[in-house]
């Protein structure tokens, strides 16, 4: 009865997990919504379960991530999920990340694939400092001179 409903259900174009959960948002739990939920479970365990991984293995690291996705065609297939990166980071590491430049894999970086100007900044150090560490170093700068013109008044008024 309840893979009946289901049928009815995919054929009307209703999604498959908003009618299963049907009874939760009414608050009705009957014989006929818990096989429908029991119905529903084993219909998208049997079809996603029988999917089979191209290339690679079959153990779930980091590196052999998938998502599972409808073809055209009410085929299933897998599809596989590139790691996220970081980004360009500061050397010093205390800025975090460089804005401006985009988040690719290593040799993405390369001539080949980006090119000169969408890898740096228009700004002093842009691409290889943030703005922050470059501004920070700016006012470094400046402290240090002022200091020094400071050491040599005191050491000419000392002279006097």
């Amino acid at each position: 009865m309840g893979l009946r409903a289901l049928d009815l259900a995919k054929r009307f174009g209703v999604s498959t997990f908003l009618f299963l959960c049907l009874p939760l948002f009414c608050g009705r739990w009957g014989p006929l919504s818990l096989s429908l939920l029991f119905f529903g479970f084993l219909y998208a365990y049997r079809f996603f379960s029988l999917l089979n991984r191209t290339n690679r293995h079959c153990y779930a690291t980091r590196s052999n991530k998938i998502r599972k996705l409808r073809l055209p065609g009410g085929k299933l297939g897998i599809q596989y999920v590139k790691k996220k990166t970081k980004g360009p980071q500061t050397p010093s590491g205390d800025h975090g990340k460089i804005h401006g430049v985009p988040h690719l894999r290593t040799q993405k970086y390369s001539r080949k694939h980006l090119a000169k100007n969408k890898k740096t900044v228009n700004r002093a150090y842009g691409g290889v400092l943030s703005g922050g560490a470059v501004r920070e170093r700016i006012v470094r700068a400046f402290l240090v001179e002022e200091q020094k013109i400071v050491k040599k008044v005191l050491k000419l008024q000392a002279n006097k």
